[in-house]
């Protein structure tokens, strides 16, 4: 059985990114979303690095990316939605 960790981006009262990663199974899970948060860039090249390492074969993606249902606040509404993650190889390419 496969478990997965938890990671939790935040702004610190200071205004800096904070990053609490729980590590299970040997790796993490970020969204293109935490990446361009934690490497300070948009996530437009978060999106570009990834696609351009699938396409140039340096990654396999269905080994280093999985979706995962998300629990969201939309207005007073609790919304579950898959969201595609990466795991540490996708994310320190």
């Amino acid at each position: 059985m496969t478990t997965h960790g938890e990671i939790r981006v935040y702004r610190t009262d200071d205004g800096n990114v904070g990053l609490d990663i729980r590590l299970q199974d040997e790796t993490v899970w970020l969204t293109q979303a935490m990446m361009a948060e934690l490497f300070q860039y948009s996530v437009d090249n978060a999106s570009l690095n990834t696609r351009n390492n699938y396409e140039e074969g340096e990654l396999d993606r269905s080994a280093t990316s999985e979706d995962f249902s998300i629990v969201h606040a939309e207005g007073s509404r609790k919304v579950t939605r898959l969201i595609r993650h990466y795991n540490l190889d996708a994310i320190i390419s």
